[in-house]
């Protein structure tokens, strides 16, 4: 074999061509025929370079052109990327690279993202045989008894290297990045870029824990991905989610389906990167739960089925009452009594806490204008303590400042964490209008001593977890008794949440706590002696 034809053939092998230019003519000599060998739909005439440029993509075209004439004025290696329009609304991605030969150039073109070892498919279409190949699969696991697993990977990053960079070097990332998963899936699976920010890597045969070992190492590959014009990791953020065939999908429709709710749930997901189908069932039926929780309390406060159960605080050294607790609970339609606590975190979660919190609100109000004389105290949402809307209710419904001098504001701990000179902003608010404010179940997050002091609020409310064993735990007095101490220099008051029994009741009063609140002293009552005002949400005998 003549050592042209070794060359023409070793090109047709990877799917490439070699074309000859005199850049003083438009006449192109092509070793094979362009239009058969990229599948260019209406067999193109390109026998001459106009027509063959006339087929590039118009957002590649001044690029190109500007790569040319340079290399063409300095006489220097020519190499450029850029997409190729076959016909369809389709382009091939071909690569280009030339260099001056005697009485003219020789280029060569290679398509960037034809089939590599099987695996890597051109395009972002799904349909484009990807489908059929999957189906193929599922019906050959069948029939064969054996199993496989479909994957779909997002790259959750992508727009921000678009927004970074550029279009075409972001999609030279993902070209590239598809060859290298390529590599790690093997030449028996196939990988297809379905999307532009998407893989879908079709498994076949492979045991689930053996493709699960594949994920991972696909996820560490995403993690530490390096591209060798930066030579360093690119940080790309990414997303997966797969589904067993034929177990758990017995058809590539039901395969697409399955996968891409492991892959939604994987990327709204804060503990990890990786859901398979039937754990991300499990987690969807968790959030089918909480949306019925959710629907519960939405509809015991449109129908007027929220209302309170109050507990007391007692002042520890005269033991009077100081204020009242305002205990959230939901009636049945059967008059019982259920506390909502388990459904608090669901509606903050699904935004719908501003409602509940603006609810209390005007309820505490409500039993303060019915009750003189009486101090009432209420949680509220670690997210309301950032909301402006909330304050403002506040400042509109507290004009009476004998209203606001009865009222003492609870919040958590994580309201502190989430953002303090919000929270100090908030605190600060409602002290103007002549609230007091509480920082409840200290002890159990990470406030310190000094955010205490940063947020100048009047109360501190130890947690209960310190409270219930101090009897039988020298760790439990001395973290109180260090607490009592710093609070008495600072003017701070402290209530001791959930004591329970008398002893536990004896060692405070001699640590000199200021106030105490548990079942010792009284349970939550729904209809207390006190309360004159209409009992909301208690149907009547």
């Amino acid at each position: 074999m003549k050592e042209l034809e070794r060359l023409k053939t070793a090109l047709q092998s990877t799917k490439s061509l070699v074309y000859e230019w005199h850049p003083a003519g438009e006449h192109l000599v092509w070793s094979g025929n362009p239009a058969t060998a990229f599948n260019i739909s209406g067999r193109k005439d390109l026998s001459t370079h106009k027509k063959f440029l006339s087929l590039i993509h118009k957002d590649d075209l001044p690029g190109y052109l500007k790569k040319i004439n340079l290399a063409l004025k300095k006489k220097t290696r020519f190499e450029e990327t850029y997409r190729l329009n076959i016909g369809n609304k389709k382009y091939l991605k071909i690569h280009e690279s030339w260099q001056f030969v005697k009485g003219g150039v020789v280029s060569v073109l290679t398509p960037d993202v034809l089939e590599t070892n099987g695996n890597f498919l051109s395009g972002y279409d799904f349909n484009s045989g990807f489908q059929k190949k999957l189906d193929e699969a599922i019906k050959l696991s069948i029939k064969e008894g054996r199993g496989g697993v479909y994957l779909k990977i997002s790259i959750d990053n992508f727009s921000l290297i678009i927004g970074w960079y550029n279009m075409k070097f972001a999609d030279e990332i993902m070209i590239r990045l598809g060859r290298k998963i390529a590599d790690i899936i093997g030449p028996n699976s196939l990988i297809k870029r379905i999307y532009i920010d998407q893989f879908g890597i079709l498994m076949p045969g492979l045991p689930k824990e053996d493709a699960e070992q594949k994920i991972r190492d696909i996820y560490e590959l995403i993690q530490d991905f390096e591209y060798n014009a930066f030579k360093k990791p690119m940080h790309l953020t990414a997303s997966l989610g797969s589904v067993d065939f034929p177990l758990s999908a017995n058809n590539s429709v039901e395969a697409v389906n399955k996968a891409y709710m492991a892959l939604n749930i994987a990327r709204n997901s804060n503990d990890t990167f990786y859901y398979d189908f039937r754990d991300a069932e499990k987690q969807q039926l968790n959030s089918k739960n909480q949306t019925m929780l959710m629907h519960y309390i939405h509809d015991a406060v449109e129908q007027n089925k929220i209302c309170f159960a109050y507990q007391p605080m007692v002042e520890a050294k005269t033991g009077k009452v100081k204020c009242y607790e305002c205990l959230l609970r939901i009636t049945g339609d059967d008059g019982s009594i259920s506390s909502p606590g388990a459904i608090i975190p669901i509606a903050e979660k699904m935004g719908f806490i501003d409602t509940i919190d603006q609810l209390v609100l005007e309820r505490v109000i409500e039993d303060l204008a019915h009750n003189p004389g009486v101090i009432l105290s209420f949680n509220a949402s670690s997210l309301t303590t950032d909301n402006p809307k909330w304050l403002k209710q506040c400042n509109r419904l507290l004009h009476d400042s004998s209203l606001a001098s009865r009222i003492i504001v609870e919040i958590t701990e994580t309201a502190a964490q989430r953002d303090l000179r919000e929270t100090a902003y908030f605190v600060a608010s409602l002290q103007a209008l002549g609230c007091q404010v509480a920082l409840d179940d200290f002890g159990a997050g990470y406030t310190s001593f000094r955010q205490l002091k940063t947020l100048s609020i009047d109360m501190i409310k130890i947690d209960g977890t310190f409270i219930r064993e101090i009897a039988n735990y020298p760790d439990n007095r001395l973290f109180v008794k260090t607490l009592l101490d710093f609070t008495s220099c600072y003017g701070l008051k402290t209530v001791a949440e959930s004591v329970e029994d008398g002893e536990s009741a004896k060692i405070l009063m001699d640590m000199k706590v200021d106030y105490m609140q548990g079942y010792y002293f009284g349970a939550p009552e729904v209809k207390p002696e006190w309360h004159k005002g209409k009992v909301v949400g208690i149907k009547k005998a």
